[in-house]
């Protein structure tokens, strides 16, 4: 197994895995770092001293990225964000960051990603960047191409209702997904799924109903 999802704190807080090869391992999201130190030692335990990359974020908003400072403190490695999340990221904009009242996390510099850029953990895992903007307008999935795995943030049945978010967006990425050979999907919320393509598929036929 090389494939880890971190234990989270209960309340508004996001899945976050670790993604480990044969020399290298990333983060995909950080949480909301309200369990941050424990997860930090379970990170540590994982790894068994693989060095961690850098830390992969699906999107912006603060029950992701929250954790993010507390994790860069531990192990010093880069961050990664969709190109249009990179502003608000950046500059601390709270009205972007932290809906539903959650707490804003400070600005931090992080690099863009943008469509097909790829992180590569080969032979184990191979990360290919989905530009999927609805929840978020610089949301982003991770591919793996050689698991088929999909880390797919919020953009299955995530809201579009937040700030830079967009149904027309959102209907676009579903589309684009549905292109895509899919096996389990690990959602940024909920419980990891064998059969990603239909949850998907099922994602865009409620976006067809609205």
């Amino acid at each position: 197994m090389t494939i880890y999802q971190l234990d989270v704190a209960p309340s508004f807080e996001c899945n976050i895995y670790l993604v480990v090869g044969d020399t290298g391992a990333v983060l995909i999201d950080a949480g909301a770092g309200t369990a941050a130190s424990l997860q930090i030692v379970q990170t540590r335990r994982l790894l068994n001293g693989v060095p961690l990359f850098g830390i992969l974020l699906t999107h912006c908003h603060a029950d992701h990225c929250g954790g993010v400072p507390a994790f860069q403190a531990a192990f010093g490695c880069p961050v990664r964000i969709g190109a249009a999340d990179l502003p608000p990221l950046r500059d601390g904009d709270d009205s972007i960051t932290a809906p539903l009242g959650l707490t804003s996390p400070p600005p931090i510099a992080a690099h863009p990603l943008n469509e097909g850029d790829l992180i590569d953990l080969s032979p184990m895992h191979r990360l290919r960047v989905i530009t999927t903007p609805g929840h978020t307008a610089g949301g982003v999935c991770f591919y793996d191409e050689v698991t088929r795995g999909l880390f797919s943030g919020d953009t299955v049945f995530g809201r579009t209702d937040f700030p830079t978010g967009s149904n027309v967006d959102m209907r676009q990425s579903l589309c684009k997904l549905l292109n895509v050979n899919i096996g389990s999907l690990y959602p940024g919320h909920g419980s990891v799924v064998l059969n990603g393509a239909a949850e998907v598929e099922q994602a865009n036929a409620m976006m067809d109903g609205l």
